[in-house]
């Protein structure tokens, strides 16, 4: 062997110790925000209690939370806590000088606006805004629906929230003539983005028919959404666009309604119906799509031959800023399984299925995924409830690695160094938009930061950032470098990765960052 090869081998071989010596992946950090017998600001009193919080992408959180004989709602600014909102408010606007009775929702954007879902005391339902200047309408069930000569029948659940602040969702009229659409804006700017039975733009004449119930909007505060349509073509598409301005966006013959899905960076994920192709699952834009999954096509981590349905209700699709797709589906067995998959490693990958074993819970079996996100990291978070009434659980994978638990009900809790407590509520806004439920995102952030309430025994609570660091390339650089250069011939170690959480699982390979075009039909 020649020197330079003697000397190359040496510095390999050392490398690849300090490749396998690093750890698999670092602990999860906590960091409270606020917890039971705190001061309240703005209030005299201390925390009692708290609700799901919402996280944006600068690491803020904005939290329900109750005091003695109210709740109320704050937000995180650069001096502190600063409460926002209160349930006896009268929201400017408010119908008949009707106050806040209780909160369902809270959306916070990554400026810091608060936006609340609240029923007020005379019943009925809405949006408010809501900053320490007091509470603004936005939108309340009973009330004049704009763009129309009619009153909201029902609004339903905004997922998102623009960085501007703007919301959009969808709604009914109470009117037996055209009774849906879908809405956009804050206080005082709510408009019609789209009215069932208005002319479809690029739909040939047809007219919108029967509405996706799920619009998103983007950071930058254009809506999303899907629409059969009526006429002779009897087609659907996408379109995206804000009021006035919806873009012709038809990118299907044929494209499911139910499950489309505008991500922050305004591309799409959707399923494919068209006549002339199997169901798919595509992800992109407009003439650069890929497949994500061909229905009938072997489902990574099941049972050879063993596919995932599209139903009614199935599949809930979500898309990163890498156009890495997270996907909730029931299985094509004869029992069919809930199962979620994630493309955050590289490779579609299944995650947890139901009648499996959790990870990390000592055998508690999944009977449900409630809630899920996938971050531009390619981490993926989601919320899982348990066989046989043994509560919730909040798990995260890091890409390429099995999912951790973060925190279950009825499992213990690291709060700070030697302050565990036995946890018995978990409550995270992880997005979910199948017809069962609707629940808004905002528990995620692109910086791998979970915001979690958590209940634990004798009363305590407390509200908690974990920050979850990404993986440590280093080791499968290192060993991806030695490789390329002829150093490693053999079969590579394992290098930190965790195992996937079902034995045997097929990944079905997908680039990271952008991807083939798959032509559609025509």
């Amino acid at each position: 062997m020649s020197p330079e090869r003697l000397a190359a081998g040496i510095v390999a071989h050392g490398l690849l110790a300090l490749a396998l010596a690093a750890p698999a992946s670092a602990e999860f950090t906590v960091r409270p925000v606020a917890e039971y017998g705190d001061p309240a600001p703005g209030t005299g009193d201390s925390f009692i209690v708290f609700g799901a919080p919402a996280i944006n992408d600068a690491g803020r959180v904005a939290f329900e939370g109750a005091i003695l004989n109210s709740w109320r709602i704050w937000r995180e600014t650069a001096a502190g806590l600063e409460q926002v909102a209160a349930s006896d408010d009268v929201p400017a606007g408010s119908p008949g000088g009707a106050a806040i009775l209780y909160f369902s929702e809270i959306l916070f954007s990554n400026a810091g606006h608060v936006v609340v879902r609240a029923e007020l005391d005379s019943g009925d339902e809405g949006y408010f805004s809501a900053s320490p200047g007091g509470m603004a309408t936005i939108a309340v069930e009973g009330q004049p629906a704009p763009g129309t000569t009619e009153t909201f029948h029902r609004i339903d659940t905004s997922l998102r929230i623009s960085d501007a602040g703007d919301i959009a969702f969808y709604g009914t009229l109470d009117t037996f003539y055209d009774p849906t659409g879908i809405w956009m804006g804050q206080a005082g700017t709510l408009s019609l983005l789209v009215r069932q039975g208005d002319p479809a733009p690029g739909g040939g004449g047809d007219a919108f028919f029967i509405l996706s119930d799920f619009p998103r909007i983007s950071e930058a505060g254009d809506v999303g959404f899907a629409s059969l349509l009526f006429g002779l073509s009897a087609r659907a598409g996408l379109w995206k666009g804000s009021p006035g301005s919806l873009a012709d966006l038809l990118v299907a013959p044929m494209s499911d309604y139910r499950h489309a899905f505008l991500s922050d960076d305004e591309e799409w994920v959707f399923v494919d119906q068209s006549p002339s192709t199997t169901p798919r699952i595509l992800a992109g834009v407009p003439g650069d799509f890929r497949t994500v999954y061909t229905v009938g096509d072997q489902a990574p981590g099941l049972p050879p031959g063993v596919g995932i349905v599209i139903s009614p209700y199935r599949p809930d699709l979500q898309m990163n800023g890498s156009r890495q797709v997270a996907l909730r589906a029931a299985t094509a067995e004869t029992t069919p399984r809930e199962g979620l998959w994630s493309e955050g490693s590289g490779t579609l990958t299944l995650l947890a299925l139901a009648g499996e074993v959790a990870p990390g819970t000592g055998g508690l079996i999944y009977e449900e995924i409630e809630g899920f996100a996938i971050n531009d990291l390619g981490q993926t978070a989601f919320w899982a409830e348990f066989q046989d009434f043994a509560g919730r659980g909040l798990f995260l994978a890091n890409p390429g690695e099995a999912p951790e638990l973060v925190a279950r009900e009825g499992g213990t809790f690291e709060v700070s160094p030697g302050d565990v407590r036995v946890v018995t509520d978990v409550d995270v806004l992880l997005e979910s938009a199948d017809y069962l439920r609707q629940r808004p995102r905002g528990g995620f952030n692109d910086a791998g930061e979970l915001a979690v309430g958590l209940r634990f025994g004798f009363g305590s609570a407390g509200v908690y950032v974990v920050t979850v660091p990404e993986p440590d390339p280093t080791p499968q650089v290192l060993v991806a470098l030695l490789a390329v250069g002829g150093l490693v011939r053999a079969r590579r170690p394992r290098l930190g990765v965790r195992p996937s959480v079902v034995a045997g699982v097929r990944n079905l390979p997908v680039a990271a960052a952008r991807l083939p075009r798959v032509p559609l039909a025509a």
